[in-house]
């Protein structure tokens, strides 16, 4: 390697003191040794905090009041001292080798956007691989949408490595949006700047952790705020045919899950908000637009049964075949 990049890793920290110890110390045991790491303490009030303070001499600590996840990856992108930021969840970790393999496509790909490798996702004694529907077995620049339509989201906030310069471009995390906020970082950047990602799984994504943000909102009509960076590459004609089509799949595919989260969450005039305003592609999609829309007929109590009774029998599935979901 010509030149050794150094990286700044950046973990938001929001209450999670079951878990910290063992995000910290995936970043401290990497093979690869020249990085910086940065907790940004976002307004913890259980014990992170006490965790975090006995890596003191390993690590930079910044406190910050609580204004989420965008804005504490902010401020650890603006204390950052070198040219790669890269990013792990306070309830996720990292293969030793993930940053010697970001070093290896840096080298490779000087000019990319965006590095990211495959990852798991673990529920319980479940783990599954994100991305199935990728082959290459060296790293490769790939189009987001490509993936993402038909399979998990290439890039993960806890396998991803960006350089500042197209952070600061990209205008970093968007605070003013409570939900995907990180997915419409990534389209954002790839749609300008190459995406390369190694097939191999170097971080693992802990689907069962508590207090994830994700799990505890309920998504509007409104909350699709990729949707627009997606109708603007397709006036400019910087998608091909067949990445239209993927994108347009993808934003399908977010719609619908939100409307099925938002009946789940008894809000189904939402969810019929939702549903209205999806024009599917294919019939998977045409099928799952109909069912979501008999779900939200259903009486609370049927639509809270199925659901549960949906999650067992997917659980029990995944057990049988020895992997998670993939969701």
């Amino acid at each position: 390697m010509k030149e050794m990049p150094n990286f700044s890793v950046v973990i938001p920290l929001h209450n999670k003191e079951q878990h910290i110890s063992r995000a910290i110390e995936s970043v401290l045991k990497q093979n690869y040794r020249n990085f910086e790491l940065i907790v940004v303490n976002d307004g913890s009030t259980d014990n992170s905090m006490k965790i975090v303070s006995q890596y003191a001499n390993k690590l930079k600590i910044i406190d910050q009041d609580n204004a989420g996840v965008s804005a504490a990856r902010n401020t650890g992108i603006r204390h950052a001292s070198n040219e790669f930021i890269a990013f792990l969840d306070a309830d996720d970790e990292w293969h030793p080798d993930f940053l010697v393999h970001i070093a290896r496509m840096i080298e490779a790909f000087p000019r990319a956007g965006i590095y990211c490798t495959n990852y798991y996702k673990k529920l319980g004694n479940q783990t599954a691989l994100a991305c199935t529907t990728t082959s290459n077995t060296e790293p490769c620049t790939i189009n987001y949408f490509s993936v993402a339509a038909y399979d998990s989201t290439p890039v993960s906030s806890s396998s991803v490595c960006i350089p500042r310069k197209v952070l600061e471009s990209a205008g970093l995390f968007p605070e003013n949006i409570s939900l995907y906020e990180d997915l419409t970082l990534w389209i954002k950047i790839s749609l300008e700047h190459d995406l390369v990602f190694d097939n191999e799984p170097l971080a693992t994504y802990h689907r069962d952790a508590v207090d994830r943000s994700c799990n505890r909102i309920v998504p509007g009509s409104n909350s699709l705020p990729f949707a627009a960076l997606v109708e603007a590459a397709n006036d400019k004609k910087t998608l091909d045919h067949r990445e239209r089509i993927a994108a347009n799949v993808f934003i399908n595919k977010y719609a619908l899950l939100n409307a099925f989260k938002a009946a789940c969450a008894n809000n189904t005039e939402e969810s019929r908000l939702i549903l209205n305003r999806v024009t599917p592609v294919g019939i998977q999609q045409s099928l799952r637009k109909r069912l979501i829309g008999i779900f939200c007929l259903l009486p609370s109590p049927i639509r809270m049964n199925i659901w549960r009774n949906a999650r067992k029998l997917k659980s029990l599935t995944s057990s049988i075949k020895g992997h998670g979901s993939g969701d």
